[in-house]
């Protein structure tokens, strides 16, 4: 064959799109069918494509071989192993054979010299021929192929605007926003069939081509297409499309969508067959010369990684084709993005490869990360001590409960704990007697990459039961039914049967928030989003005491009055309270006269004996505990005879223990801050009894001068009013005070405190009439500036960090809540000496927050857009950052504005920014917006800008008659502007806080009588913007 005429085209590699076989055929454009034949499928030789093409059968091979050794990924080691005739004649073996007769002697002295010559000779004739051949093979091969064998199509992406683009998303499911969804689970062929006949992208192609063809003759509407670059088919595909132009009813507008979706197929269309690579010249083409830009999602599944390399290839290249012109979300887990990286980083643009290393590295430090891998055993004693704080709900564990725990010795635990806290994925603290242990956000990270993220609850000691006997216990105060009645006691069940109520451990971080929030003797109301999926959280009570500031923190949720009074009671009685805030000790300390603890603080449980035996105290009031969670359970298993009566004297037995463990920590100095968690989708009659219940509970958890003040003026009881020392009023100051503090939090919590003083003006419960002049002034407010300021200073003292004003005001600005900003503040790691806390520290830990705890007036798109730039380790473009975001860009161009008004985005030459400094380059750097730098701008100022930015008619600010206009009207009416520019709402408060604003004033309500002393003092409170009073007149 060497010497014989060779046509270039006739031996082809062909493939089979069944079996995915390779095999050499001649002239196969002249037969009646194409058969596979490794399994038999057969086609039309007009619909194939031949993989590669040759004159010679041995160039044919060598193209099948390396068709084979680039789909293994091998290609360039295959072509390392044959590249010239040296390496050929060294794996050819040319040497002379020897015989047996060159062993005898008589033989070899006779003929042995004339063999030696005519082996000799044969021998070089040998290698001649082999070194022709040889020749002429390598002469053929090398004149057909250059030294990159590619595929025949052209794979070339020049596009003319290119406004598209390719990003990925690391999670397992599509993006629900996109106009067009896909999954690449299939021949790339038939991904872009499933585009290609999507309405999303039928209506974007139908749209350019009509934007194309625009003014243009229905003669010239094929020329326009092809002068704007569909050139595929030799300009035919340019006609076929011309068709979109017409009616969706006529033939030939379905005819020319069917010819697109055909592109890639096995058949001919109307212009033959069309290879899949035609898209750029063709369809896609329209779509960049229009600059229409749909948004694609297309899900690329765990399977994609088992598919032959090829196809994998094709499939990429046709990824970034399309992401040329369409923003392309490219959806799939972390362990294919990181396998992709691998595999495929020379098919993939580098920003894309750079993504889906940055998705998987924003949520810990990468270092800290690699250097627990690196030193701990994933099977090991340390890992089953991380699982085991992560098991707990606030992921903190006293240093006892631990050990107790622990499969090991208590030796071993403390040197796996030094291990631990070297890696900074746990902390102790604590005084020595009291040490706890914290798994730390970053240890939680490390726990997520290891996959024990799922439950591994487990039971704390027997410290924590609240079961027991049922005998009845006189309770104080008496009061039935105080607060109301629920509608149902359906929240107060364990109703979904998942397990049983329980009291954990609460958080340093949200034991800080809690605290810091919370204003002394009075309510705070903190909006902000609840997860209320998670049925154990809802069933855990939380309870934290630091004995450094000798204060204790509650928190429950809240669904109905008889659930909130029995958790706050069961709470407090739980011993491991007790224990930690009220030890036998420290009540020994304190001279309980028996008089004022028995009636004027109506603490009950308090017999003789715990006159010197202050444990009998202790023991009563868990006792009383025990038989309260009894009482529930009976309620729940029907084991009365009368629902309503023995719901009342739950009811009643739950605000007298409450109320005896409160008085009996405000006489011991104990602070305590309680927390309600508002349960969403509560009725409006469950909301009213809440707010009942909570006056209620204030009344009887509220002091004048040692006294209770429900004692004082609302107890009925002749033989209890009897029994109550009579208080000695002062008349300069018949004020008592709420003990402690309460902040309620939820989405809607500022509407409970903000009906509050309606429910309480209609309510109007009167008090006895020989009742002394004393009342009792609530304060009740939104979290202000100083909630915000105390919570980052308890962080802040945690890391030896101190806060700033630029820090603060910053969070307030982005947080959705103190609460957000504590656990956010939680992943900093604890320095060695005192600094002051960083700007660029504040970005990191506010990037720990999603989107939903950010900007909470603002929309969806905006707190995304902000949590993506947070993350972000250099400035993006906006293309880019709707696409990590996960928001449209055309949704995005609204807002990005309103941000760089405010000056907390800036635009660079490099895309947006944040108006912070970035951790690695801007470390330490004093980069914040304009009116924190400065202090000089107004509100506003401000807010002019803003407005600027969403009216339609931006002159109507300089018109003092427009309500616009008017209303920046010094001082400015935010009531009015609001109404007249609803767009503005969400950014009056952010921009109020930039600029150092006033917060608005508290609202206090006030219970008790009313006195001609109590009405002068209200008028001298500078803070109080109105206040009402439930007393007589």
């Amino acid at each position: 064959m060497a010497g014989a005429t060779h046509s270039p085209d006739r031996f082809a590699v062909l493939g089979c799109r069944e079996c995915e076989s390779l095999w050499v055929a001649e002239h196969y454009h002249q037969q009646d069918r194409v058969e596979c034949p490794r399994c038999g499928h057969s086609r039309d030789p007009g619909s194939i494509k031949a993989q590669a093409t040759a004159g010679d059968w041995q160039v044919a091979c060598e193209q099948r071989a390396r068709l084979l050794a680039r789909r293994a990924g091998e290609l360039g080691e295959y072509v390392g192993t044959v590249d010239d005739y040296g390496r050929l004649e060294d794996e050819i073996d040319c040497t002379v054979p020897t015989t047996s007769l060159e062993q005898d002697a008589g033989y070899h002295d006779v003929f042995g010299n004339l063999v030696d010559e005519r082996l000799d000779q044969w021998g070089e004739q040998r290698r001649a021929v082999l070194r022709d051949e040889a020749d002429a093979y390598l002469e053929r091969r090398f004149g057909t192929l250059d030294g990159d064998f590619q595929y025949d199509a052209d794979r070339s992406l020049d596009f003319e605007t290119a406004a598209g683009s390719l990003t990925p998303s690391l999670n397992d499911g599509g993006d629900v926003r996109a106009d067009i969804h896909a999954t690449a689970n299939s021949a790339p062929a038939d991904l872009w069939h499933e585009i290609a006949t999507s309405n999303g992208f039928q209506d974007a192609l139908v749209a350019a081509v009509r934007e194309l063809c625009q003014g243009a003759t229905h003669a010239d509407r094929a020329a326009t297409l092809r002068e704007a670059g569909v050139t595929a088919a030799d300009g035919g595909l340019a006609t076929v499309l011309a068709a979109l132009d017409r009616p969706a009813e006529d033939p030939a507008h379905q005819n020319a969508l069917e010819l697109v979706a055909g592109i890639g197929q096995d058949g001919a269309t109307d212009l033959g067959h069309l290879p899949i690579e035609l898209i750029t010249d063709g369809p896609l083409a329209a779509l960049d010369a229009a600059a229409i830009v749909p948004t694609v999602s297309v899900l690329l599944p765990e399977g994609f990684r088992d598919r032959r390399r090829e196809q994998r290839e094709t499939t990429l290249w046709f990824l970034c084709a399309l992401g040329r012109v369409a923003d392309v979300r490219v959806t799939m887990t972390g362990l294919v993005a990181s396998w992709l990286r691998t595999e495929h980083r020379d098919d993939l643009p580098a920003s894309f490869s750079a993504q889906c290393i940055a998705g998987r590295d924003s949520r810990a430090p990468s270092t800290r990360l690699r250097e627990a891998h690196d030193q701990l055993d994933p099977d090991g004693r340390a890992i089953e001590v991380l699982r085991t704080l992560a098991a707990e709900p606030a992921h903190t564990l006293s240093y006892h409960e631990l050990v107790a725990q622990a499969t090991v010795s208590k030796s071993r635990v403390s040197q796996l704990l030094g291990t631990l806290e070297e890696l900074a994925l746990v902390e102790r603290y604590g005084p020595r007697t009291a040490k706890r242990i914290e798994l730390l956000p970053l240890g939680t990270a490390y726990l997520g990459t290891l996959d024990a993220d799922h439950d591994r609850s487990q039971e704390l000691d027997a410290l924590f039961s609240e079961t027991g006997s049922q005998p009845d216990r006189p309770c104080n105060p008496a009061h039935t039914r105080a607060g109301g009645d629920a509608p149902d006691d359906a929240a107060d069940r364990d109703a979904d049967g998942a397990g049983p109520y329980r009291t954990r451990w609460l958080s340093r971080s949200q034991h800080a928030a809690i605290a810091g929030t919370g204003r002394s003797g009075g309510v705070t109301t903190v909006d902000a989003p609840l997860d209320a999926t998670d049925a154990e959280q809802r069933r855990t009570r939380y309870a934290s005491y630091d004995a450094d500031r000798d204060e204790l923190v509650l928190s429950n949720w809240v669904t109905s009055p008889l659930q909130h009074v029995v958790s706050t009671a069961l709470t407090l009685s739980t011993p491991k309270v007790l224990q930690a805030a009220l030890p036998a000790d420290r009540l020994a300390n304190i001279d309980l006269d028996p008089v004022e603890t028995r009636y004027c603080r109506c603490i009950g449980g308090f017999p003789e004996e715990a006159e010197t035996d202050p444990q009998v105290l202790l023991d009563n009031l868990i006792e009383w505990g025990q038989e309260l969670a009894a009482m529930t359970t009976d309620l729940q298993h029907k084991e009365y005879a009368d629902r309503d009566a023995f719901r009342g004297r739950i009811m009643q037995s739950a605000h007298g223990l409450a109320g005896s463990i409160v008085h009996l920590l405000d006489e011991a100095g104990v602070t305590i801050h309680r927390e309600l968690l508002l349960a969403p989708g509560l009725d409006h009659d469950t909301l009213d009894s809440i707010r009942a219940t909570l006056l209620h509970e204030a009344q009887i958890q509220s002091q004048y001068r040692d006294h209770t003040v429900y004692r004082q003026l609302y107890e009925q009881r002749p033989d209890k009013v009897r029994q109550a020392p009579l208080v000695d009023v002062d008349a300069a100051d018949p004020f008592g005070e709420y003990i402690g503090s309460l902040t309620i939090r939820g989405p809607h919590a500022s509407d409970l405190g903000q009906h509050l003083e309606g429910y309480l003006r209609s309510a109007n419960r009167p008090t006895r009439e020989d009742a002394p002049e004393i009342a009792v002034r609530l304060p009740i407010g939104t979290a202000g500036p100083e909630a915000y300021a105390e919570t980052i200073s308890r962080l802040c003292s945690q890391k030896n960090l101190h806060k700033t004003r630029e820090a603060v005001t910053l969070c307030r600005a982005l947080a959705a809540s103190p609460h957000a900003v504590a656990d956010g503040l939680h992943w900093l790691e604890r320095e060695d000496t005192p600094r002051d806390l960083r700007l660029d520290e504040v970005r990191y830990a506010l990037a720990q927050l999603g989107p939903a705890r950010l900007l909470p007036d603002a929309t969806p798109t905006v707190s995304a857009a902000v949590a993506t730039l947070l993350k972000a380790e250099q400035p993006l473009s906006q293309t880019e950052l709707a696409a990590r975001a996960d928001v449209s860009t055309r949704s995005l161009r609204k807002y990005v504005d309103v941000l760089a008004a405010l000056d907390l985005v800036r635009e660079t030459e490099s895309g947006y920014r944040l108006a912070l400094p970035f951790q690695d380059d801007e470390r330490g750097d004093r980069i914040c917006p304009e009116p924190i730098a400065t202090g000089a701008t107004t509100a506003t100022e401000l807010l002019w800008e803003v407005a600027d930015v969403l009216l339609d008619e931006p002159r109507r600010l300089g018109d003092l008659d427009d309500p616009v206009g008017a209303a920046f009207a010094y001082p400015v009416d935010f009531d009015v502007l609001r109404r007249e520019c609803p767009r503005i709402n969400p950014w009056v408060r952010v921009a109020r806080i930039l600029c150092d604003a006033p917060s608005g004033p508290d609202q206090v309500v006030q219970f008790g009588v009313r006195t001609e002393q109590t009405a002068l003092a209200q008028q001298s409170l500078a803070t109080v913007d109105k206040s009402v009073n439930l007393a007589d007149d």
